[in-house]
């Protein structure tokens, strides 16, 4: 496995398709300022409630220091509203070196849960 930095991930993901943002809000103390969001979305995922598309997937990186040690890792995440509720879909502490790869078992993971949300009767 080949050691990445956050420069080399953000080259990597755009070159891959996803969008790099700007992140609006962020902790003084993190070291990285993007995310990015994957514009391709699965076709078989039920649509949003407030948008009428799928939900897309979005990749937060950190890096961080603690008592002289540099830690860096990323979150994947699924946002989206169903039944009238908003959810939050987290796949996290995967690490930098592994996230290009992890991008299709979160993709699949996230996506799952996304559908078993969806296939739930409305309860409220």
């Amino acid at each position: 496995m080949k050691h990445i930095n956050l420069d080399e991930l953000k080259s990597e993901l755009e070159s891959a398709g996803w969008h790099v943002e700007k992140k609006l809000f962020h902790d003084d103390s993190e070291r990285c300022h993007w995310y990015a969001w994957n514009p391709t979305r699965p076709t078989d995922w039920p649509d949003c409630e407030c948008n009428d598309k799928p939900p897309a997937i979005s990749l937060h990186p950190s890096s961080f220091e603690i008592n002289g040690a540099t830690h860096s890792g990323v979150q994947f995440e699924l946002c989206g509203e169903l039944h009238g509720r908003w959810h939050k879909l987290e796949m996290y502490s995967v690490r930098l070196d592994e996230a290009m790869e992890a991008i299709p078992s979160a993709t699949a993971f996230l996506g799952a849960a996304w559908k078993a949300i969806a296939a739930l009767e409305q309860t409220t």
